[in-house]
């Protein structure tokens, strides 16, 4: 799971770009990957987890914020739901 350190936050959430080669899996299982989180330290150095879409979730419930920028993301791309 994402593990934050004193002074991380999640800075950028972001799909796998499948016109970069193979989208890769989870960093927690061996499911493909559905979003990729960076996390900022203080200092400002960055890493990245991949996670399929049951490890995010469980990142989703313990860290609203996860869940809000997959909902800004949701809306900036016009998607209204339905079928």
């Amino acid at each position: 799971m994402i593990r934050l350190l004193l002074g991380d936050r999640i800075a950028q959430l972001s799909s796998p770009n499948p016109d970069n080669g193979p989208v890769g899996s989870c960093s927690h299982c061996v499911q493909t990957a559905y979003r990729i989180v960076a996390v900022r330290s203080r200092a400002g150095a960055e890493r990245f987890t991949s996670l399929c879409t049951s490890h995010f979730v469980e990142a989703c419930i313990m860290f609203p914020e996860l869940m809000d920028m997959e909902n800004a993301r949701t809306r900036a791309s016009g998607f209204t739901g339905g079928v």
